[in-house]
């Protein structure tokens, strides 16, 4: 099992998500199973246990800005701490906004940011 996906097929993308759970024994913050030539893309993982939060898996291709809540403790490659996350220069090409982007981040300090437009809601 995974946090958000359990398995992407071949071909699949996971994008625009935001996981705020822990990490468990079982798969990772993301996805459980990747399928061939599968992509992760601006996604962010607020859990502890972030270590496991990509399944280490030679059928996932591509992981772009992918980030991780870091409580300061690692050097790991887009491991975040507080201040970084709150930051939305932090986060190379995501829609980060106010009012038709899809990510934004509210005002409070050490915020976060959260899905605010998905390109699959009606109009």
């Amino acid at each position: 099992t995974g946090a958000l996906v359990g398995v992407l097929n071949d071909y699949g993308i996971m994008r625009d998500c935001l996981n705020t759970a822990n990490g468990g024994s079982k798969g990772g913050f993301f996805l459980g199973t990747a399928g061939d030539c599968s992509k992760i893309d601006r996604c962010l993982s607020l859990g502890k246990d972030w270590e496991g939060a990509i399944v280490n898996s030679k059928q996932l291709i591509d992981i772009n800005n992918v980030y991780f809540y870091n409580d300061g403790n690692s050097t790991a490659l887009n491991a975040l701490n507080p201040d970084q996350i709150s930051n939305s220069e932090t986060y190379e090409k995501w829609d980060i906004g106010t009012v038709e982007n899809r990510w934004t981040i509210p005002s409070e300090n050490n915020s976060f940011p959260i899905p605010f437009f998905s390109e699959m809601r009606e109009e």
